[in-house]
C-alpha cells in the first residue's frame, strides 16, 4: 500500500474501529517460562502435566492412622493411640500407632486416614479414641485438586501471580503467550508553546494509560509538525515499536501533514467519525508498523484512548476488547442530543441513598481537571432527543 492515502466519508465509531483493528498485524506467540508469563496473554490453552497432589496427603493437622486400627473403637472399648509413632506398652486397652502430620504432608506408607488433633493434644504421648474413622477421612487423594491433563486456563487469559502457583504445582513450567506489545508515544508539537505544554501532558497521560493495560511503553520524544521532522521521528522509533501513537497528530492543522507523511512512507487512512469529540481519526502504516494519531486535548484524548486505542492495544496483546463495564444511574441534569452526531458525555458518579447519580460535565476539551474527575461516559445518539433530568442512563466506565 505504499503511497496509498485514503480519506473516508463520515463513519460511525464501530465501523472505524473495525477498520483499524483489521489493519493491525496478528500478534506472534512465544514460549516463555511460567514466571515470565505474568501479565501476558495466553495464546494457547494450558493443561496440567501432573496430578495434584501426586500422593495422598493430610487434609488437616493430626495423626496419620490406619483406619483398620480404629475400626472397633467405642466409648466402652477405646483405643489408645501412641502419638510418638512408636508402639505403646500393652495394657488392658486396645492400642494403635499414629504419626504426626501437618496439613498437606504426604501420608506415610500404609496409612489411609487422619485423626484431627489440636497442637496441645499432639504433644501428649497418648490419645484415647472412642470412635472409628473410615479410610480416606481427612485425606486429600491423588489428583483430587488437579487431575493430570485438566484444563487450567484458556487462551486469552492474562497470567496472574496466582496462576504461577497453579501452573507450577501442576508441573507446567512453560506456557505459550503473546509478548507484551511495545507502544511508542511520540508528541507532535504545534508552533504554539502553550499548546506544546498541553501536548506533553496528554502524551504522559496516554503513556500511563497504555502502561496500565500491561503494554511496554516507550516515550519516543517530541517532534515538530513538519514533514521532515515527522518522517525522521517515525523512522527513529520503528525498530522498537509494535505500534506508534502520535499524540497531537490528528489536530486540524497537523493531520494533513501527518497523513501526507504516512502516505509517502506506507499508508494513511483518515476518517470523520460520527461521535462528538472523536470526529477526526487517522491511522496508517510505516512499513509494517501501525501508526495511530490521537488528540492533544485532554477530553478528546481520553475518549480516543477508551474507545479506539484501548481496543487496539488489547488486540496487539492477543485479546479482543471485552464488554465495557457499565452502571445504571440517574441523570442529574438534561443531556442534550446533537441533531446529527452521537455524543459521549463525561459524567461523575455519586452514590445517593443506594442509587448511582450521573452528574454531567460541561464540554471543556482543554480541561485536565474534568478528565481526572470523569468516571464514565453516557452515549447520547444523534437526533434522539437526549435525556431529561432524572432519566435512567447507562454509564460506560473508564476503568476495567
Amino acid at each position: 500500500m505504499t503511497g496509498n492515502q485514503t480519506l473516508s466519508p463520515m463513519v460511525n465509531l464501530n465501523d472505524y474501529l473495525d477498520q483499524l483493528l483489521a489493519a493491525l498485524a496478528a500478534p506472534e506467540a512465544l514460549i516463555v517460562g511460567t514466571f515470565d508469563a505474568v501479565g501476558l496473554v495466553l495464546s494457547a490453552d494450558v493443561y496440567s502435566v501432573a496430578d495434584v497432589p501426586q500422593e495422598n496427603a493430610a487434609a488437616c493437622e493430626g495423626l496419620a492412622m490406619r483406619a483398620s486400627d480404629l475400626a472397633t473403637a467405642a466409648l466402652q472399648q477405646p483405643v489408645v493411640v501412641s502419638t510418638s509413632g512408636m508402639p505403646a506398652e500393652p495394657t488392658a486397652h486396645h492400642f494403635a500407632v499414629g504419626q504426626v502430620v501437618a496439613q498437606g504432608d504426604p501420608l506415610p506408607y500404609g496409612f489411609d486416614a487422619v485423626l484431627p488433633l489440636t497442637k496441645r493434644s499432639l504433644k501428649e504421648p497418648r490419645v484415647v479414641v472412642t470412635g472409628p474413622i473410615g479410610a480416606g477421612t481427612n485425606v486429600t487423594t491423588v489428583g483430587s485438586d488437579i487431575a493430570q491433563n485438566q484444563l487450567l486456563a484458556l487462551a486469552g487469559h492474562i497470567v496472574t501471580p496466582a496462576d504461577v502457583a497453579l501452573f507450577t504445582s501442576a508441573g507446567v513450567d512453560r506456557v505459550q503467550c503473546v509478548p507484551a506489545p511495545r507502544i511508542v508515544i511520540v508528541s507532535v508539537m504545534p508552533d504554539d508553546s502553550a499548546q506544546g505544554g498541553q501536548t506533553r501532558a496528554v502524551a504522559m497521560m496516554t503513556a500511563a494509560a497504555v502502561r496500565a493495560l500491561g503494554a511496554m511503553v516507550f516515550l519516543g520524544g517530541e517532534t515538530f509538525a513538519t514533514r521532515d521532522a515527522l518522517a525522521q521521528a517515525l523512522d527513529a522509533n520503528l525498530g522498537r515499536a509494535d505500534l506508534i501513537v502520535l499524540v497531537g497528530g490528528n489536530q486540524v492543522q497537523i493531520a494533513p501533514r501527518v497523513s501526507a507523511v504516512l502516505a509517502s512512507l506506507g499508508s494513511a487512512v483518515g476518517a470523520t467519525v460520527s461521535t462528538q469529540g472523536l470526529e477526526t481519526q487517522l491511522f496508517g502504516h510505516v512499513g509494517t508498523c501501525p501508526v495511530v494519531a490521537v488528540s492533544s486535548l485532554p477530553g478528546p484524548a481520553q475518549r480516543t484512548f477508551e474507545y479506539v486505542l484501548r481496543p487496539a492495544v488489547r488486540q496487539l496483546q492477543g485479546r479482543r476488547d471485552g464488554v465495557r463495564p457499565i452502571v445504571q444511574a440517574k441523570a442529574t441534569a438534561v443531556l442534550d442530543a446533537d441533531t446529527v452526531v452521537d455524543r459521549l458525555i463525561a459524567v461523575r458518579l455519586t452514590r445517593v441513598a443506594g442509587e448511582w447519580h450521573a452528574e454531567p460535565f460541561a464540554d471543556a476539551p482543554h480541561s485536565s481537571v474534568i478528565v481526572a474527575q470523569t468516571d464514565g461516559y453516557v452515549r447520547v445518539a444523534g437526533g434522539s432527543g437526549g435525556y431529561q433530568n432524572g432519566s435512567a442512563v447507562t454509564v460506560e466506565l473508564v476503568t476495567d
